[in-house]
């Protein structure tokens, strides 16, 4: 089973639909959507790691209930000067807030470019060479609580940088 977890609708709409996802009826504050084969789950987490986090949780005690599941994370960030439109594995997360790092594990072979990534409370301008986002901390501690660390990755693509700053 596939779970990816989105902050976004914008950030969802090529996973909905290339995957063919329908939306699940739902009473929470969550939308989810799946496949036609219940192999393929997306959740809506809304910005922030908490949201991250919650909407991680959410799915895997709603929908999933299977321990060692494949949980992805895709979304925007910033960079100091990546092209925007670029996309990134993510081999290392930094929570800014806490100071602690994680480490994703990719445990298997790709062509994709790398980065760290570090996690903000909010929108941060002040680009050094690592990632920005406000997701990547909350989602990959609460999915480690379900899965190995082989099987939770995250992919960022570049949403702004110095030149291209994005508005919030």
């Amino acid at each position: 089973m596939i779970n990816f977890v989105v902050a976004t609708h914008a950030e969802s709409s090529p996973i909905i639909t290339f995957y063919k996802l329908k939306q699940i009826k739902s009473d929470s504050i969550f939308q989810v959507f799946r496949n036609k084969n219940n192999n393929i789950f997306l959740i809506i987490s809304g910005i922030g790691k908490v949201r991250s986090a919650s909407a991680t949780m959410y799915l895997y005690s709603v929908h999933t209930k299977t321990k060692n599941q494949i949980w992805i994370n895709i979304g925007i960030c910033g960079h100091k000067n990546h092209p925007l439109g670029n996309g990134y594995l993510i081999n290392k997360i930094t929570d800014k807030s806490t100071n602690k790092n994680f480490y994703p594990i990719l445990a298997f072979s790709h062509t994709f470019s790398t980065n760290s990534c570090i996690t903000c409370d909010k929108p941060n301008f002040n680009y050094c060479e690592s990632l920005y986002d406000m997701e990547s901390s909350g989602f990959f501690c609460t999915a480690l609580k379900f899965s190995s660390s082989e099987i939770v990755h995250l992919f960022k693509v570049i949403s702004d940088n110095e030149t291209n700053k994005i508005n919030f």
